[in-house]
């Protein structure tokens, strides 16, 4: 008697199966990644790399920055790059690719931040 139970458990689970009930779902895109203001693609982050090297750059050639702030800033974004190139040895996780934009839009916002002789009274 319990083998012809086993059977019959067997024949739905592989009719089931035949019918597509039990198929794995494919990987859906993360949340994260359709979410404004987060990286879609990892060469965005390379992208807004150049940007926030740029923006350096900029405020140092226009005085906004001093040559410290400025090497400061450098060092940071360089500091970015390796934690970068580490995350992507295994592969860039959402979270990983979200830590390394908010790090850098952090940066931009500090190297294009007002100084002292620019702010308005």
């Amino acid at each position: 008697m319990a083998a012809h139970g086993f059977a019959l458990v067997a024949g739905l689970l592989l009719a089931l199966t035949k019918q597509g009930d039990w198929e794995i779902p494919r990987s859906a895109p993360s949340p994260a990644r359709s979410l404004p203001g987060f990286v879609r693609d990892p060469g965005e982050i390379g992208q807004l790399m150049g940007e926030v090297r740029a923006d350096i750059r900029m405020g140092r050639r226009s005085g906004q920055l001093s040559h410290e702030q400025a090497r400061s800033l450098r060092r940071q974004a360089n500091a970015i790059d390796a934690l970068q190139a580490r995350y992507a040895q295994d592969g860039l996780t959402d979270s990983e690719a979200m830590d390394l934009e908010n790090q850098l839009e952090a940066l931009r916002s500090i190297a294009t931040a007002p100084g002292p002789a620019t702010q308005s009274k």
